[in-house]
């Protein structure tokens, strides 16, 4: 989605709701202009910034360390309710997932499909990395919700993990806003590891989830 389009929306919204023709106070006007001060046009240097476009457009190193997620992979899901305290046992079960690189190679996209609990599931994921923010970002949305969730994060300085971090609602006890944490783990080229954290459960025992992904082939 283009973050333009989606400003422009924004701001005709704005208009059409509060009245393109209301009269602006001093104090608002000047408030305004201190958040906001006057931009002169006219002191871009439209070559300096087609080459920062271009920058931040284009993958890099951060993008390699995906590289080994592409590919078809049977996954085995576990999901502890409320943590994996000792002597607790997960729920399984099992699945395909399908991951390519998509829209010049500056995200992975990931379609997946099993069943979870009795029930057929089906999700996708869009993985990148926000070479101007710098960092890694992912958005992840399934048939057995209406919410989507994103993360954002880093990778581990021996590149063998990627770790994450974002804002779940849970449903089901009607709470929102649970942090939670991801970490994806590449044991081995043909066998990576994507593990789920909830943080609100406390330091010990709150991973929640593990899909162990291996490689067909």
């Amino acid at each position: 989605m283009g973050a333009g389009k989606v400003c422009v929306g924004v701001a005709v919204a704005c208009v059409c709701a509060f009245g393109a023709g209301r009269a602006v106070s001093n104090g608002e006007r000047a408030a305004q202009e201190t958040l906001a001060p006057p931009f002169d046009v006219s002191s871009i240097d439209h070559n300096k910034m087609m080459q920062k476009m271009q920058e931040v457009a284009t993958p890099g190193k951060e993008h390699e360390l995906m590289t080994i997620q592409v590919g078809t992979w049977d996954t085995t899901m576990k999901l502890w309710m409320g943590g994996n305290k000792p002597g607790s046992q997960p729920l399984e079960s099992t699945g395909i997932a399908e991951v390519k690189w998509v829209l010049g190679g500056r995200f992975l996209e990931e379609k997946s499909s099993g069943m979870i609990m009795g029930q057929p599931y089906e999700g996708m994921n869009l993985f990148g990395y926000d070479v101007f923010a710098r960092k890694y970002v992912t958005v992840h949305a399934d048939n057995m919700n209406t919410a989507m969730y994103t993360a954002e994060g880093h990778a581990s300085m021996d590149g063998k993990s990627i770790i994450l971090y974002g804002v779940m609602d849970e449903a089901s006890l009607d709470i929102h806003g649970r942090e939670v944490k991801y970490v994806l783990r590449i044991i081995t080229p043909d066998h990576l590891q994507f593990d789920m954290y909830d943080l609100h459960i406390g330091e010990e025992h709150n991973k929640v989830g593990q899909i162990d992904y291996r490689r067909r082939g």
